[in-house]
């Protein structure tokens, strides 16, 4: 018997079902799995009883300086153009994130590469920012130049823990669902002139995201990469084997790109074809100082 679009539309609703890509899932070999994520999400879920900070920490790149699609508002069949000749110039960055989990805060800072020292410089100058005599716990991933000798003996003499997450197992670091908005916001649909201009730009996101009038459109992006899961209820995502399992906490991306057609979501100017260059803020310097 035939039905109409519209009674398809709301049997489809009623049973809670939509139209949807095939999504990717990552199955973590590491034999520790339950008990580094059961401690993860432990950090996650309170602070710790005789309190400290709890870090999460990543890398986010390699970023280079070229024009990146996104979308935006524009006059209707007048669509913002970008050039689709260049040369890549500058070299690459990364954009070092440290997100302190209960005091909301996120503090990021821009290196032209990600090795043990560079992440030894980083660490320093979080521990400096927070008082010594509380403890930190730093949630990391299993890269090499995260764990070498001199960031564990440094750590071993400041009151840091390292806390590591397993293997292919990204998604339980909850720094990552903050790097979302900033490939959002700042990185797409952008054509910087130099590292000064992406610099400001990030520096004035950071700024919004911290401050309290953060936009809805950031707190939207975060929670859709948050995982949905807590200690006691969490499980080892399906094994390669499982081919008609799903994990509980794969991640979404948003449907939907939000842009003005001269700013993004945090105010920053975004630069054209020919941009001018970015103030010299203060903002801009300490994201580049290397110390």
């Amino acid at each position: 018997m035939p039905i109409s679009p519209a009674h398809l539309g709301r049997l489809l609703a009623d049973a809670g079902l939509s139209f949807q890509r095939t999504r990717t899932w990552k199955a973590s070999p590491d034999p520790d799995y339950e008990l580094k994520a059961a401690r993860v999400l432990e950090l996650k879920a309170a602070p710790p009883a005789g309190g400290g900070h709890v870090i999460a920490f990543d890398q986010m790149g390699p970023i280079s300086l070229r024009p990146m699609a996104g979308a935006g508002w524009a006059v209707r069949k007048r669509p913002e153009r970008q050039r689709a000749t260049y040369h890549k110039r500058h070299g690459t960055r990364y954009v070092f994130g440290a997100y302190d989990l209960h005091e909301d805060r996120l503090r990021v800072r821009l290196r032209q590469r990600r090795r043990g020292s560079d992440n030894l410089q980083f660490m320093a100058q979080i521990r400096s920012a927070i008082p010594s005599r509380r403890r930190i716990y730093w949630i990391q991933d299993g890269l090499s130049a995260n764990w070498t000798p001199d960031i564990r003996a440094f750590a071993a003499a400041n009151k840091i823990e390292l806390v590591p997450t397993p293997t292919y197992a990204s998604y339980l670091n909850p720094v990552e669902c903050h790097f979302f908005p900033i490939g959002e916001f700042v990185v797409n649909n952008a054509d910087y002139v130099d590292w000064d201009a992406f610099a400001w730009a990030l520096a004035r996101h950071v700024q919004r995201r911290n401050g309290p009038h953060r936009d809805k459109r950031i707190r939207l992006l975060e929670a859709r990469h948050q995982i949905a899961a807590w200690p006691g209820s969490f499980s080892r995502p399906p094994t390669i084997n499982a081919a008609h399992q799903r994990p509980s906490t794969t991640a979404t991306s948003p449907r939907r790109r939000l842009h003005h057609p001269h700013t993004n979501s945090t105010g920053a100017q975004r630069p054209t074809a020919s941009p001018k260059r970015a103030p010299h803020t203060h903002i801009t310097r300490l994201l580049n100082d290397p110390g």
